[in-house]
Parts: structure tokens; sequence; C-alpha cells
């Protein structure tokens, strides 16, 4: 039993910080899953854009994925490590497809 002044913890399976899923484990595979959700929520948003707009030079699409994809990717990436590299694998590699056509 923890408590915190008079009142007592609930014990979770897991717990979201900062939008980083811990657990008392500390495995990420979870926290990986929901970064890939929205890593390739952003990049499919990009996409549409990109297409509507009839397409975009490679260095502007480049510009605009390190400013609204990479961020996502990257955040808490010093706490989970190489652990999401193979979660995130399309979210890196669908960009270059969709900008080489």
């Amino acid at each position: 039993m923890f408590l915190c002044g008079d009142k007592q913890l609930e014990i979770v399976d897991k717990y979201t910080y900062l939008g980083l899923v811990l657990n008392e484990h500390l495995d990420f595979s979870f926290t990986a899953k929901t970064v890939a959700q929205s890593a390739n929520r952003a990049l499919g948003l990009l996409i549409a854009k990109c297409k509507i707009m009839g397409g975009l030079p490679y260095d502007a699409f480049t510009k605009l994925y390190d400013s609204v994809v990479w961020p996502i990717i990257n955040y808490g990436a010093p706490v989970w490590g190489l652990t999401l590299i193979h979660v995130l694998t399309l979210s890196i590699t669908v960009p270059c497809d969709s900008s080489l056509g």
C-alpha cells in the first residue's frame, strides 16, 4: 500500500506520463504502438494534403515531414532508445515512397 499524504494510491498496470506509457517492467511496446499510430496519422494527413495540392518538391515535402511527423517519432527517444525502430519503420519509409513517386 502506497500513501500520498493520507490518501491511498491506486496500483495500475500502466501509466501515461507526458505522452509516454510506462508500466512496472518499463516495456515500451504499447508506447511504440501509440507513437507509430500518431506518426502514421500525421503522415497520412501530410500525404493527403500534398496530393490535394498536386504534389510538392522533395525539399518542401521533407521540410514538412521534419516539422510535422519527425517530432512525434523523436519525442521520448532518449528514454526508449532503439526499442521503437521496428514499429516505426513505415513512418520513416513511406514518406520516401510518397515523395519519390
